[in-house]
């Protein structure tokens, strides 16, 4: 069966959104500057302002048109 929620961490940084949470970040920047976060590929800035706004920690693979 396929996770329909595989995106689960900044791989750049090799951090997962779990322990991102578990930090109390408060925003991407505060992401970026205490973790490495959004600084490589910068995908996962709107999956980490996605966990902020709803507090989940596992996504479904977004499309280019959803960024």
């Amino acid at each position: 069966m396929v996770d329909p929620c595989p995106v689960k961490m900044c791989l750049c940084a090799g951090i997962s959104f779990k322990a991102l949470k578990a930090e109390k970040i408060e925003s991407v920047d505060d992401a970026r500057e205490r973790f490495g976060c959004a600084q490589g590929c910068g995908m996962c800035e709107v999956y980490i302002e996605m966990m902020l706004e709803s507090g989940k920690t596992e996504f479904p693979i977004l499309r280019a048109h959803q960024f």
